[in-house]
């Protein structure tokens, strides 16, 4: 549903500000807007005398006005104005001067007013929304109310709007006039002042008449009141009248609304009317002739005494049957005569009108004088029987006679055959228009003159039927004769021809009568249509565009002797014309080759062939249209009769017959072409597409033949229609022995169930479904992966299941071998890692232990520089040096160990091994730390156990 679309004025001064309020406003889902903008009240105001606005949204404060005084200019330009959503600054609160500047905006007529810092998108858009709508709104309020108060002021009958007035018990007392419109004051004779009175006040015979009591009820009960001639009589303004009324009183609220009419100088016409009546009717009784008076509405209203009796002889009815009832449903037979006519137009004419009518079913003529009126229509008639069969006696004896002439005469002129009169010398004695005209020559010249002298290209044939019916007296009845005549010279043409012999008084034959139709369009259509059906026939045995033009050729030669016909495609781009078929007749050389069309026809008989022209040469050496005659003499052609296939205004193909000489081409050889060229086209078209169809099906085969997936088509039951031969090598079968038959005839019953799952699944679906399906074959269990689809007709149902299938085990069989591979590469990856950490930590073990005995050497040498010790300390600090260093010499051979491990030639020297010794070797190696530390090292061995171990193992 596209969104409506408005026009807004943006007035504000700040342009990011507009920038933003336009965003707010594109990007409302609901409308779309197109937004003016004006940075001043002076340019706001201008857009709104030149453009229709349908919304502005005003900021507060412009450079030239604020925005109060926008509004009040823009009040004073009328009362029609776009609606305005004011936008004023503000902190989110609510100030005592905001709110009466926002009260003071909406007084001047501002929609809406909004604060800016709190204005959200959503806002801003139902804001300017809602004030357009509600502008709609009141517009179309406005314009209802309007019409409304001028229709009913300008209503001539009376209206008005009363209130009830109720006394403290809720009983009504009274109504008080809420409006009247200006036919009721006239009516009521009051003023404006009266209208401050109570219904009862100024009209007090309402209560008397029961009135009063009738209003009371349709405000109580909700019921309508409906009076039609009541009569109230009352005092309006200074008299005492009598009126009549027409009435309709509804509840309104707590109240009603009247509508009446006076009708009392209609009630004082209605009864001088029924006396002037009763005075006529008196009259009418006492005439003899009948009369019968119709309202407007054709309601048979009165019928004086002779005519009950004439109505009641015609209709079978009685007065109280057919009095008030429709003159045409008491007479139907009169609808569409002349009575209805000549009614109606007394009517709408207002007309006297006279004339006579028979009634039919019982013989009675009428003499009818009908007098209009305003009330209808007044009847005067009475039965002319007698002198209308007199004179109708009379008549038909002239008529009988004149008849018997004119119809002499009228065959004769307008006959659409030919007739003529032929005495015993055979001279034209009578001869109408038609068989002149078939014959060539006036009427006039035709009088007097011999059958052989008016048609000698025909006497021979003609002059034996002639004697023969003379002779014998006998007709001879729908003879078929066909020839030539001056009318169309060299024309072969066909007739119908009826020959009755014209007796005397005494039975001697004086000559003959003729009746002649011509039938040589339907004799040629006969014939074209056997041609065609014959030449169809014989193209629906054919398969080939040669074979095609083979028949085509050996039945135009037969049917219009002609000499060659050819099939014809034109490449106008290229200028040329290709004949890759022709036939002709032996010895006549052949057409086909290439063409330049330039070279045989001009280029305004080529554009005549675009527009439909068909190519009609009787004569080539004297055709202007022929660029050159020579060309088509040096073919052997003289005359040539070619019909253009065209397609989106292109000439596209030809189909041309030829007579070796000049030919006068017919009309329906032209008709003949015509169709043959429709038919030999279609024929073109069937013979490619077949042709199309089996290189595509033999394309398909072989593609399907010698593909190396099993390709296979099942029924929507499951029995297989065909496979292709690698099915066939697959499973063992022939594609012979598989038709007919299910998966349930090949496999095990619960791969056949499987199979066929699969089936329904592509069935349901409609279209493609990819699956793995598991077969058996004789060298194990196969995987493939088959993509089945459902074949659907021309109705969108499914007619068969395609599949083609994929073997995909050897695949299968990979892939496992090699996430085989990708799962042990992973476990040596992780081994791999393994070992490297191990390394890592084994190197940091190393340079563990290679750090201690440096560090105790490093300790003792620092010591040795920096202090003085006595002898035994001195001695026991180069043993501590000596002994580290071995140990060192021990780690690098320890080293050596564990390359001898991983060679597998380590070789471990067990021995008793004293552990306290193994102490006493570690903490000298840490105390000179712990000392330069001012720590203290103590021991206690009293207890010394021994182990088994290589001592020359470094203890570090």
């Amino acid at each position: 549903m596209s969104r409506p679309v408005h026009t807004l004025l943006l007035v504000e001064d700040v342009r990011c500000d507009r920038e933003q309020y336009r965003s707010y406003l594109m990007a409302d889902a609901i409308c779309t807007y197109r937004v003016l903008e004006a940075e001043s009240a002076a340019a706001g105001l201008a857009l709104c005398g030149t453009q229709a606005i349908d919304a502005i949204l005003l900021g507060s404060d412009l450079p030239d006005a604020n925005g109060l005084e926008f509004l009040e200019a823009l009040s004073a330009k009328g009362k029609l104005r776009p609606p305005v959503v004011m936008i004023a600054e503000g902190d989110g609160t609510v100030p005592s001067g905001a709110l009466s500047k926002a009260i003071q905006a909406i007084k001047l007529g501002a929609e809406d007013y909004l604060i800016k810092q709190q204005l959200t998108p959503e806002s801003l858009q139902t804001a300017v929304r809602s004030a357009i709508e509600n502008t709609r709104l009141r517009l179309q309020l406005r314009e209802s109310d309007d019409r409304f108060r001028v229709s009913i002021e300008n209503m001539l009958d009376c209206f008005g709007i009363f209130s009830a007035i109720r006394d403290e018990s809720g009983q009504i007392i009274d109504f008080r006039f809420d409006y009247l419109n200006a036919a009721a004051l006239k009516s009521n004779e009051m003023t404006e002042a009266d209208m401050s009175k109570t219904l009862c006040e100024v009209f007090p015979a309402h209560h008397e008449t029961g009135l009063f009591a009738d209003y009371c009820r349709v405000v109580e009960t909700g019921e309508p009141l409906i009076k039609e001639n009541l009569i109230y009589a009352d005092t309006f303004g200074t008299q005492h009248l009598t009126r009549a009324y027409d009435m309709c009183a509804n509840k309104l609220g707590d109240g009603m609304v009247i509508s009446w009419r006076d009708v009392t100088a209609r009630k004082q016409a209605e009864l001088a009317l029924q006396a002037a009546n009763r005075q006529m009717t008196t009259i009418w009784e006492s005439m003899t002739d009948a009369y019968t008076t119709l309202d407007r509405e054709w309601h048979i209203v009165y019928a004086n005494s002779a005519s009950t009796q004439v109505i009641s002889h015609l209709s079978r009815l009685e007065p109280e049957e057919y009095l008030g009832k429709s003159h045409w449903e008491v007479f139907p037979w009169t609808v569409g005569t002349i009575i209805e006519r000549e009614y109606r137009r007394a009517m709408a004419e207002q007309v006297a009108v006279h004339f006579e009518v028979l009634y039919e079913p019982s013989g009675d003529w009428f003499e009818i004088h009908a007098y209009p009126s305003e009330a209808g229509l007044g009847i005067y008639f009475r039965d002319i029987s007698d002198a209308k069969r007199l004179e109708a006696e009379r008549k038909r004896t002239e008529a009988t006679l004149q008849q018997q002439f004119n119809e002499i005469e009228s065959i004769y002129t307008t006959a659409p055959i030919g007739l003529c009169f032929v005495d015993t010398d055979l001279r034209f004695v009578r001869i109408n228009e038609r068989l002149a005209e078939i014959n060539g020559l006036p009427v006039s010249e035709h009088l007097g003159r011999t059958l052989r002298e008016i048609v000698p290209e025909m006497a021979d044939q003609l002059e034996p039927l002639y004697r023969q019916v003379i002779e014998t007296g006998e007709p001879i009845l729908n003879l078929e004769v066909e020839g030539t005549n001056r009318a169309q010279p060299g024309v072969l043409r066909h007739w119908l021809v009826s020959y009755y012999p014209q007796p005397d008084l005494h039975q001697r034959i004086v000559g003959v009568n003729v009746m002649v139709q011509e039938i040589t369009e339907r004799k040629q259509a006969q014939m074209r249509s056997e041609f065609l059906a014959t030449v169809s026939q014989a193209l629906t045995n054919t398969t080939s565009i040669a074979g095609m033009v083979q028949a085509i050729g050996e039945h135009l030669n037969r049917y219009l002797n002609t000499s060659r016909f050819s099939l014809v495609e034109i490449n106008e781009a290229a200028n040329e014309a290709y004949v890759n078929h022709s036939w002709q007749l032996p010895g006549v050389p052949s057409l086909v080759g290439v063409y330049q069309i330039r070279d045989f026809i001009t280029d305004e008989l080529r554009q005549a062939i675009r527009n439909g022209e068909m190519i009609v040469f009787r004569d080539v050496t004297t055709d202007p249209r022929i660029v050159d005659s020579v060309k088509y003499t040096s073919l052997g052609i003289g005359a040539e009769l070619n019909a253009p296939l065209i397609r989106d205004g292109q000439w596209e193909f030809s189909i041309a017959v030829f007579h070796a000489t000049p030919y006068n081409w017919q009309r329906d050889e032209l008709d003949l072409m015509r169709e043959l060229k429709e038919r030999v086209w279609s024929q073109i078209e069937r013979i490619r597409a077949e042709t199309a169809q089996r290189e595509s099906e033999q394309r398909l085969q072989a593609i399907i033949d010698n593909s190396n997936a099993a390709i296979f088509m099942k029924d929507v039951q499951g029995h297989y229609l065909l496979m292709n031969r690698e099915c066939e090598r697959l499973f063992n079968i022939t594609n012979d022995w598989i038709c007919g038959k299910t998966d349930y005839d090949l496999f095990p019953q619960e791969i056949a169930e499987a199979l066929r799952e699969n089936d329904r699944q592509v069935l349901a679906s409609g279209k493609a479904v990819t699956l793995e399906e598991i077969v058996p074959l004789d060298d194990g269990i196969h995987t493939y992966v088959a993509v089945k689809f459902p074949l659907l007709n021309q109705a969108g149902e499914p007619y068969a299941i395609c599949g083609i299938s994929t073997d995909i085990s050897d695949r299968i069989r990979i892939e496992a071998e090699r996430e085989h591979y990708v799962e042990q590469s992973y476990r040596l990856l992780e081994e791999a890692e393994a070992a490297n950490r191990s390394k890592d930590e084994f190197v940091a073990v190393v340079a563990h232990e290679l750090r201690s005995p440096l560090n105790a050497i490093q300790g003792w040498a620092k010591l040795l520089r920096t202090r003085k010790f006595d002898e035994a300390t001195l001695t026991k600090a180069l043993d501590a040096i000596y002994r580290n260093t071995q140990t060192q010499v021990q780690l690098i051979e320890d080293l050596l160990d564990i390359s001898r491990m991983v060679k597998g030639t380590l070789q471990i020297n067990l021995a008793p091994v004293d552990l306290s010794n193994v102490i006493e070797v570690v903490l000298d190696n840490l105390r000179p730390m712990a000392e330069a530390k001012k720590i203290q090292l103590q021991t206690d061995l009293t207890i010394t156990p021994q182990i088994s171990g290589d001592g020359s193992v470094s203890p570090s």
